[in-house]
């Protein structure tokens, strides 16, 4: 195999693999994603499976396009942001715009002073182990002292704002949150269904369940997971 075979050959497993992503993260199946794309079943089925060379162009753009994606994040060229922006209302590419400019702000104040900062979500509703996603404000904190043992698993952090979550949780703690899995069982999870946000224990069955935190309250039962959107899982309190 000369080095374009083996370029192509492993273009062509990152786009089966991103595909394969995609799919499970929006519970598709394959021939939803022929429906939408315009593209035969036969000829997913073949690509899936490892059965062709590296998809045409053609059919590059078509999958792109179904899938929201930029051709680049197809052949894992691009891994910053897997968003298509053209579906977002004007109000979330603001959201997502001053987000952006935030990180870099703290990511100029890391190189600047030599720590690590990373961004906490602070609620300013009524916070409990399921609040309304309604309005928040954000903050940063230094996390140096836990980068060895964490190091880049650790994406922001959520600030608990009053005593319900007492006593797992006290008042003024930072939940360090890692978006790297999904949360294990017996460990603690950033849930979100709709506008409903559950700081809930994880524990997987069928179905699954999510418990309080604080053993106070009624089990949620997650009857169907493609309601369910896993924002992250605990790694630490910072207290």
């Amino acid at each position: 195999m000369n080095l374009k075979q083996f370029d192509l050959l492993q273009y062509t497993n990152t786009v089966v693999e991103t595909i394969n992503q995609i799919l499970n993260e929006r519970n598709w199946t394959l021939k939803k994603l022929s429906d939408v794309s315009n593209i035969s079943y036969d000829t997913l089925k073949k690509l899936m499976s490892g059965h062709t060379g590296c998809p045409t162009t053609y059919n590059l753009i078509k999958l792109s396009q179904a899938l929201g994606v930029s051709i680049d994040y197809l052949l894992g060229l691009d891994r910053h942001l897997n968003i298509d922006y053209t579906k977002l209302p004007e109000r979330a590419c603001n959201l997502i715009s001053e987000i952006a400019n935030f990180e870099t702000k703290l990511y100029n104040l890391n190189q600047l002073q030599g720590k690590t900062y990373i961004p906490v979500i602070v609620p300013t509703g009524c916070m409990g182990d399921e609040m309304l996603f309604d309005s928040f404000y954000a903050d940063y904190i230094d996390v140096s002292s836990y980068e060895e043992e964490f190091g880049s698993s650790m994406m922001c952090g959520i600030k608990v704002t009053n005593k319900s979550l007492h006593p797992a949780y006290l008042k003024d703690d930072v939940l360090i949150i890692a978006n790297d899995r999904s949360p294990a069982y017996g460990e603690t999870g950033i849930f979100l269904k709709g506008r409903h946000v559950y700081i809930r224990k994880y524990e997987y069955g069928t179905p699954s369940v999510l418990k309080p935190v604080n053993g106070f309250g009624k089990d949620i039962v997650a009857t169907d997971p493609s309601e369910w959107y896993v924002f992250g899982r605990v790694l630490t309190v910072i207290r």
